[in-house]
Order: C-alpha cells, then sequence, then structure tokens
C-alpha cells in the first residue's frame, strides 16, 4: 500500500473554540447562543483542512476561522494514537469521528463516506504491519 496523502477542507468540532459575541449573536444573546451550541454539539465547527501524510493525521483551522473564532488551534496526532474510524450521519453533511488515546476529533465534509473507509483501510494496514514487526 503507498504512504496515505490526502487533505480535505471541512469543519472540525472544537470544544475550545469561542464566538466572538457581536454580529447576528451580540450581547448577553450571543453568549447563550454559543453556550446552548457549544452544549448541543459538544463545540463549534471550525472551518479548515483535514490532513492525513503518512503516519500523522492533523487540523489546520483557515484563515477566516482564526480571525473569528478565539481559541482555535491545530490538532495533530499520530496514527499510533488511533483506536477506531467510524462514519456518524449529519443533517447535510456526514461527520468522520476518529477515536484516539486523547479523545475524539470529529470531522465534517463531502465525500465524508469515502474518506472514512480509506483511513479504516489505511488504519488497519498500519496495525496490521506493526502486529508484524513490532517494536521493541
Amino acid at each position: 500500500m503507498q504512504r496515505l496523502f490526502i487533505e480535505k477542507t471541512g469543519d472540525a468540532l472544537s470544544s475550545e473554540a469561542e464566538a466572538p459575541g457581536y454580529g447576528l449573536f451580540s450581547g448577553l444573546g450571543g453568549i447563550l447562543a454559543n453556550k446552548i451550541i457549544k452544549k448541543q454539539s459538544g463545540g463549534l465547527w471550525v472551518r479548515g483542512t483535514f490532513k492525513a501524510d503518512g503516519e500523522w493525521f492533523s487540523f489546520d483551522p483557515g484563515i477566516a476561522s482564526i480571525l473569528y473564532y478565539d481559541n482555535t488551534e491545530k490538532v495533530q496526532f499520530h496514527i499510533s494514537e488511533v483506536r477506531q474510524i467510524r462514519l456518524d450521519s449529519g443533517i447535510i453533511k456526514d461527520i468522520v469521528v476518529i477515536e484516539h488515546t486523547r479523545g475524539e476529533f470529529k470531522f465534517s465534509c463531502f465525500g465524508a463516506s469515502e474518506l472514512a473507509t480509506t483511513l479504516q483501510s489505511y488504519l488497519r494496514y498500519v496495525q496490521s504491519f506493526n502486529n508484524l514487526y513490532p517494536t521493541r
């Protein structure tokens, strides 16, 4: 199997991101809207780019997300930390859920089903390869 390289634009669920209290949701209404949305979803959906490059998975928030949201940050984890990859149904786009040793990473995009299938196959390949040649 070839080295995996995927770059996909979409939205990642961030429990740390905070929307500012201006614009459509300003003042107390903005604070309440943020709390309700974060409680219901587990965070806010932040636009950016998901990358799977070899054995590393990462998500970089886009410049618009960085400028709009507070507390947006890059997410990165190694494939050895991944426990399971599954596909959840979304309203418009499906969601790829990657369970890893530090929690869950959720990424919503068009073509999520194909992305999840590719990542699952690659995970199985890496895990089987590591079982053949364990490190000491």
